[in-house]
């Protein structure tokens, strides 16, 4: 009698159960493509402070292959933009940038470059290298421009302090020496009558230090002398009733010349 034969019949799932046999392998040269949400700093934070929604923070690549992060917003009001990137792995840096659109002009003062679009759009840049952008303009840009015309005395502080002037006027009396009260530092009094009108007049103070008192002892100041003066607007804070206080401004003198 022949052996009866046996015949097993085995299932493809019994393949998978094998161990290695579920792995993915990696497709090479894909990775690159991947979206990348993961940050070094919370997105949900940084949505939540800027008050957008997270899906404004968005995942870039540079065309090195590098990994980030960026948010950037569109001022419509002003035209311009600004934008914060940040990059993830090894090459780890922060970037700020600003853009301000169409014709821009360029002033001056106080070691910093001032760069305004049309629309009142801001970039300060400073001798630091530090710089601030404002998609509106500044605060103390909106006072310089609706002061423009006023004397500097009637100058807010926060708009001509520090600031270099040219002034005229005649000498009301002979220049004093003093000491400030706090260091001690020497100095040279002396105030000054600018004409405002044919019937109105204001009195600068008028401060000497360091080197410039030996060029005020040359030019030899009496009373009545008409000068012309170069000096930086300073403020002191004079102490009111209950409490309060003003800032009265005042002169640092660098140079004068007399007239007649």
């Amino acid at each position: 009698m022949a052996k009866e034969q046996q015949h097993t019949i085995q299932s493809p799932l019994a393949e998978l159960v094998k161990p290695g046999a579920m792995r993915q392998e990696t497709l090479t040269g894909l990775e690159r493509f991947m979206p990348c949400d993961t940050s070094r700093f919370s997105i949900k934070r940084i949505a939540f402070t800027l008050r957008r929604g997270a899906d404004a923070i968005k995942a870039v690549m540079s065309r090195d292959g590098i990994r980030g992060h960026m948010s950037r917003t569109e001022h419509h009001a002003s035209g311009s933009s600004s934008a914060l990137y940040w990059s993830e792995g090894e090459n780890k840096k922060i970037v700020a940038s600003a853009e301000l659109p169409g014709d821009v002009t360029m002033t001056t003062g106080n070691g910093s470059l001032v760069f305004t679009s049309e629309t009142g759009a801001t970039i300060k840049y400073h001798a630091s290298g530090a710089f601030v952008f404002s998609p509106a303009p500044l605060k103390q840009e909106r006072l310089a421009q609706e002061q423009t015309g006023l004397p500097w005395w009637q100058k807010d502080r926060e708009v001509i302090e520090n600031e270099y002037i040219y002034e005229a006027g005649s000498v009301i009396a002979e220049p004093v020496f003093g000491e400030s009260a706090k260091k001690g530092t020497p100095y040279k009094y002396f105030k000054l009558l600018v004409p405002v009108s044919e019937t109105e007049t204001y009195e600068a103070d008028v401060y000497v230090y360091g080197q410039v008192i030996s060029l005020v002892n040359r030019r030899n100041l009496r009373a009545g002398d008409i000068v012309r003066v170069r000096a930086s607007v300073q403020f002191h804070e004079q102490r009111q009733t209950q409490g309060r206080s003003i800032f009265v401004p005042w002169l640092r003198l660098f140079d004068v010349q007399k007239i007649k």
